[in-house]
């Protein structure tokens, strides 16, 4: 992974992050110690439900990369943004991409039927908050100025 210059700076790929949390979770509930939370009775309805919130972020995060692709701009935090996105579901969130990883790791905690997976979250979130989110508004701040603090102002981080 080569860092631009001309980029946020972020030191590490979102998604292998947002893996690892989720492979740590999985590995504490089935090796360490299980926290299920849910009723083993449920376990066919848990695959469905989860399964089904899963495959819909999955989706809707490779919609919003074509997004990217589309308008001309990297979806790596480490590469230069050339446009902001500010339509479709950027209307309404200025991070619909961190929103899909944290609620895919929730509806994995449903599948795995483990309380580890949304402990483990805490973390992630507050990883992606501090050493993504923050090193991209602020790159996104100098590099596009008025136009990206209006659109800041508008729109909110998360929901």
């Amino acid at each position: 992974m080569e860092i631009e210059t001309d980029s946020a700076q972020v030191q590490f790929p979102p998604p292998l992050a947002l893996l690892a949390f989720n492979l740590l979770g999985v590995f504490l509930h089935y090796v360490v110690y299980p926290l299920p939370f849910l009723s083993e009775g449920l376990h066919l309805l848990r695959w469905i439900l989860g399964g089904a919130v899963f495959i819909s972020c999955v989706v809707l995060v490779v919609f919003l990369k074509k997004g990217f692709d589309r308008v001309g701009t990297n979806i790596k935090p480490w590469q230069a943004t050339h446009k902001i996105i500010t339509s479709g579901v950027y209307a309404y969130s200025r991070n619909p991409i961190y929103v899909c990883f944290i609620v895919s790791g929730f509806a994995l905690a449903v599948i795995f039927n483990t309380l580890w997976i949304p402990l483990l979250m805490l973390g992630f979130i507050y990883l992606i908050r501090t050493q993504v989110i923050a090193k991209e508004e602020a790159y996104l701040e100098k590099k596009f100025g008025a136009e990206y603090l209006n659109y800041k102002s508008r729109v909110r981080r998360w929901l």
